[in-house]
């Protein structure tokens, strides 16, 4: 496990969460300054041309996934991933690219589209199909993710809300979240990083290898799907609460021996880590 300075740690985590903030509130003004010098209903583009919001819809497909790496960099369009036969996609949001090269899935948005609500990306992974790595980051947009598996995983998120469901990662995890709420419902995460920010965040799931915690002002909720005799929870903690199991604990403690550690680094949010076997 890490075994940084406690304060060190909780200035980085407030420092970074008041820069997000800061940077969110910045970018709201600019974007609803310059969306408001257009006029009219629908999806526009910054040419002004009214689009009807099932224009620019495209899809593809890719038969092999084993092995590849998944990109996606988005800004504000709304995400849907679910399993299917094979690779598929479509978005009503001229500003999404999709492509395969060297072994990657890129996706990007490019440019925030006028009427930015509108934007969907919807993607259908293949059952069963591992990625090598998936870094994705997100900006204002929404995003539900229903089965995905990688061995390893980067998720940056901004404002908007996400949803992942059967979440399986084989070796490691950092998920930095920013704003809004992020939910992880099913599935297995090893070697967990969680850096958290505004948003509550939720996990029910298993967790295995050494895992680490830093609480930002929202709160974290952890159902951990396993036996605290298998866990060793260790905290490290400054003005915000921690629970393990329903019980208070204050100052620098450490909880149970098991083989798979989670570390505890709390800054002004509540933390709750509960054993799904032990209730």
């Amino acid at each position: 496990m890490k075994n940084n300075n406690s304060l060190g740690k909780v200035v980085y985590i407030i420092g970074k969460i008041f820069a997000i903030v800061l940077i969110v509130s910045i970018i709201a003004t600019v974007v609803q300054g310059v969306f408001s010098i257009f006029s009219g209903g629908g999806v526009l583009d910054f040419g002004g041309h009214k689009e009807d919001e099932s224009s620019y819809f495209s899809q593809e497909y890719i038969d092999e996934l084993d092995g590849y790496c998944l990109v996606a960099e988005l800004k504000a369009t709304d995400v849907t991933v679910n399993s299917g036969d094979k690779f598929e996609y479509k978005t009503n949001n001229k500003y999404v690219t999709v492509k395969q090269e060297n072994g990657k899935i890129i996706i990007k948005e490019t440019k925030i589209a006028k009427n930015k609500k509108s934007g969907k990306l919807e993607l259908t992974i293949p059952k069963d199909k591992n990625f090598s790595t998936v870094d994705f980051s997100s900006g204002a947009g929404n995003v539900t993710i229903n089965g995905l598996r990688t061995n390893e995983l980067d998720f940056e998120l901004g404002a908007g809300d996400v949803t992942v469901n059967d979440l399986v990662v084989s070796d490691s995890a950092e998920i930095d979240c920013g704003v809004g709420n992020f939910n992880v419902n099913g599935g297995s995460i090893k070697d967990l990083e969680l850096n958290s920010g505004v948003g509550n965040v939720s996990f029910s799931t298993a967790l295995f290898g050494d895992c680490e915690i830093n609480s930002g002002i929202g709160e974290i909720d952890f159902n951990v799907l396993g036996q605290a005799d298998d866990y060793s929870v260790s905290v490290s903690k400054m003005a915000g609460e921690v629970y393990v199991d329903g019980k208070k604990v204050s100052g620098d403690i450490t909880v149970g021996n098991g083989q798979n550690e989670i570390e505890i680094n709390g800054a002004l949010g509540k933390v709750s880590v509960f054993f799904a076997q032990n209730q």
